[in-house]
């Protein structure tokens, strides 16, 4: 929290906000379909995770990943699907911790169960809308991405038309919007540059 001074002299609490920082992007989270994500999670640390839709997490772990499944009849489709089964380390596919199912598979494996998990669940990633423009937009991160795996073209393109929907969507919501009425001397106060209504 700072204090900031304003025009007229009055005095007012605030919080200081890094450049570009903008609360509709910081707010809003975005769901990308976890096939497209497939570079991003090859590219994850150890200890990182990524959260899919139904609860369920994917996490990079010290010997490969760990696919964390709620217990519970909601998710039991995915945690005794053969497919997923066999792909799991060890004979046991997934062991109960907890209230999760908790599966470990090796990391060569990961685009086999993306892809069971898109296909036959329709599983998505939920990302902050900042996270998905600094993975999917930032060239400099993008290419560190794209090197890693030659299908990212596909994905890219793909985000592209998912952003320009994006787009359209939040500029319609917002010529929907009903502009705020201020008074003169708030505005003049506040220094904003805004539409007045009298």
């Amino acid at each position: 929290m700072i204090d900031f001074t304003l025009q007229g002299g009055g005095k007012e609490k605030g919080i200081l906000m890094p450049d570009g920082w903008e609360k509709d992007k910081a707010t809003a989270s975005v769901q990308v379909p976890v096939i497209k994500i497939l570079p991003y999670l090859q590219s994850l640390q150890r200890n990182s995770l990524v959260a899919l839709t139904n609860g369920i997490v994917l996490s990079r772990s010290y010997d490969g990943y760990d696919l964390v499944i709620p217990y519970g009849a909601r998710n039991k489709d995915i945690y005794t699907d053969s497919d997923l089964f066999l792909l799991m380390n060890g004979n046991d596919g997934f062991n109960k911790r907890s209230s999760n199912m908790v599966g470990n598979f090796n990391p060569s494996l990961l685009s086999k169960v993306t892809q069971i998990l898109q296909d036959k669940y329709s599983l998505s990633a939920q990302m902050s809308r900042t996270m998905y423009e600094l993975i999917f937009e930032d060239e400099d991160v993008s290419a560190v991405i794209a090197h890693q795996d030659p299908d990212e073209a596909y994905a890219r393109h793909q985000l592209a038309i998912d952003k320009k929907r994006y787009k359209q969507r939040v500029g319609q919501s917002k010529e929907t919007k009903k502009p705020k009425a201020f008074s003169l001397a708030t505005a003049l106060e506040l220094e904003m540059e805004m539409e007045f209504e009298f």
